[in-house]
C-alpha cells in the first residue's frame, strides 16, 4: 500500500526489538502505544518506544501516552494484564 509517493508499513507488533534493529533514519512516527511511548521515571531507548525511535534516528516521534488503555502497577510499570501496554 502507498500514500501519495509513500510506502505505508505496518507491522503486527512494535517493540524494542523491532525498533532496534532498523534505522529510522528522518522518519516520523505516529504510535498510540500507551504505556510504551513514556519518557519518564528513567525510561531507556530498550523500554521506551518513543526514545528508542529517537536513538534509531527518527526525526520525530508522535506518540499518545494517556489516550490507549493499558493497565499499570504502582510504581509505573506494565502489568501486562491489558495485553496491550
Amino acid at each position: 500500500r502507498r500514500f501519495l509517493d509513500f510506502p505505508i508499513q505496518h507491522p503486527k507488533l512494535v517493540d524494542y526489538k523491532l525498533l532496534s534493529q532498523i534505522s529510522l533514519t528522518n522518519s516520523v512516527i505516529f504510535c498510540e502505544a500507551c504505556h510504551a511511548s513514556a519518557i519518564h521515571n528513567n525510561r531507556t531507548p530498550t523500554n521506551s518506544l518513543a526514545l528508542c525511535a529517537l536513538n534509531q534516528g527518527a526525526a520525530a516521534f508522535f506518540g499518545s501516552t494517556v489516550k490507549s488503555y493499558a493497565v499499570t502497577l504502582k510504581n509505573s510499570e506494565p502489568s501486562g494484564a491489558s495485553g496491550i501496554d
